[in-house]
């Protein structure tokens, strides 16, 4: 039995890639659990018997049930699990956060199966909120938090970004089963994401982030990041990490930093990061990118978006084509591998301008065989710059929670009223289906080694498609979605 009991739901077709740890989870489980409070996750991507261990979690003394939600197929999920926690006892409060209920407050309030959400970062707030159910002190003074009285919406003051990440506690990774996670496979080695700062400084339209972060960059110290990782390789035997920021490298005297600390510590590892900007790429010397693939970095994940120069200008990137063709001259050779990250489908996007999309990921993988290109599908997510034009040109706003689970970044025309044709929608999902499998830099993410020996054995099939833009007859795609679903 547990104090706090949090949930991980399902997510989508990449967790059949890697398991990725609840990172979410864990850090709003550090305080609670460094207090003394019992705390207990339950992850349904890796418990088949999750139901079960959900009954043997929750007691009359559990003072809530929390689900981390992103928008997308994960609220369908989040939703199963509530309905069951309130089978099992109905009077213990479920709270909601994550992306979605942020984003989204009210409407998610609305939902019966939600009692309260935690708007923004909730390591604090939620510390916050189990210390006022313990004691059963009223909500109303809790900033960050929406909740109900009587049936009626509160939504309370914002709660302040946390500025020091360092004054957090290390992640209780012993609330999880560690070996059961991965992130980017290298050589059969176990992998793991961690987190070293949060937030952007930039305003991408089709993000969410500049919205849940205020456009605010706050990160740990290098010698934070370094113990992290040397007690995750001591306990866990991690040797590859996949950090997961928001951006990772917003401050390259930082990112030297921490490149000359794992040398210093003679750390043997393999590392990549997520959300590396173009315009960062061509501020770095040579001499910079020598230390960076020196260090045992296997992948840099850079937003490219579109090949057109007014795509990129509505989504407000900051750097034009010529720009991404210079990043890619100067990684082109590196022995660490480059994942582009490709959207097709803004509004008001032709067939010729998406197809001029994919004739740039061909020409940059020429140049740069390490290269690989997923391609997503854009997504109205609520809030952002780009969410309005999307309404303006035909998408349909979803009225409940309920309706927003089936808009996913892997294909949601068919759900949503929207402004593409059934044909160019089915072309958006053959492309994005046949770019994660038609680059064999990309197929290393997967930890799944049969799957992974059956996407090597299609690789030549799904590139040929991919370069010809040739989708007749194209049952992989059907596959895919059926794996999806």
């Amino acid at each position: 039995m547990a104090d706090i009991v949090l949930i991980q739901p399902r997510g989508n077709r990449f967790d059949e890639i890697a398991i990725r740890v609840p990172n979410g989870l864990l850090a709003i489980a550090a305080l609670p659990e460094q207090a003394g409070y019992s705390v207990k996750i339950v992850d349904l991507r890796v418990d088949s018997d999750w139901r079960q261990s959900l009954k043997d979690a929750i007691d009359s003394d559990t003072l809530c049930v929390g689900i981390r939600c992103f928008t997308g197929r994960m609220i369908a999920s989040a939703l199963e699990i509530a309905k069951e926690v309130r089978l099992v006892n109905p009077s213990i409060p479920l709270v909601w956060g994550g992306p979605h209920p942020t984003l989204m407050p009210k409407q998610t309030l609305e939902s019966p199966l939600v009692d309260i959400i935690i708007i923004n970062e909730g390591d604090k707030v939620f510390f916050e909120l189990v210390g006022s159910l313990a004691e059963k002190r009223a909500l109303s003074e809790i900033k960050g938090i929406g909740y109900k009285i009587n049936g009626e919406i509160k939504i309370n003051s914002p709660a302040p970004l946390i500025d020091n990440l360092n004054s957090l506690p290390f992640f209780p990774y012993k609330l999880v089963d560690v070996p059961k996670y991965s992130s980017l496979e290298i050589d059969n080695l176990p992998s793991l994401d961690i987190i070293t700062s949060r937030g952007c400084p930039y305003n991408c339209g089709f993000c969410s982030t500049p919205i849940t972060s205020k456009r605010l960059w706050r990160a740990s110290s290098v010698e934070k990041i370094i113990e992290n990782i040397l007690f995750l390789k001591g306990k866990y035997g991690i040797a590859t990490f996949y950090l997961v920021d928001d951006n990772f490298m917003v401050d390259l005297d930082r990112v030297e930093l921490f490149l000359d600390a794992l040398k210093e510590a003679k750390l043997k590892i393999y590392w990549g990061t997520q959300g590396v900007r173009v315009d960062t790429i061509n501020r770095m010397s040579s001499k910079f990118l020598d230390k960076i693939e020196d260090s045992g970095c296997v992948e840099l994940s850079i937003g490219i978006e579109s090949a057109n120069s007014e795509i990129l200008d509505m989504i407000d990137k900051k750097f034009k084509r010529e720009d991404v063709l210079s990043a890619n001259e100067k990684l082109a050779g590196r022995n660490f591998a480059v994942k582009y990250n490709m959207i097709i489908g803004f509004p008001g996007e032709t067939l010729n301008g998406i197809n001029e999309t994919v004739k740039l990921a061909i020409d940059l993988q020429k140049k740069n065989k390490n290269a690989w290109f997923p391609f997503n599908i854009f997504t109205p997510f609520p809030s952002t710059q780009m969410f309005q034009k999307a309404v303006n040109m035909g998408f349909t706003q979803p009225a409940n929670l309920e309706e927003w689970a089936h808009l996913e970044s892997t294909g949601w025309g068919k759900y949503y009223k929207h402004w593409m044709s059934d044909r160019e929608n089915k072309i958006l999902e053959s492309i994005n289906c046949t770019s994660y499998l038609a680059f064999s830099s990309g197929i290393h993410r997967v930890s799944n080694r049969i799957l992974k020996m059956m996407l090597q054995a299609y690789q030549p099939l799904a590139y040929w498609r991919f370069k010809h833009t040739f989708y007749l007859l194209h049952l992989e795609k059907y596959f895919i979605q059926k794996l999806d679903s």
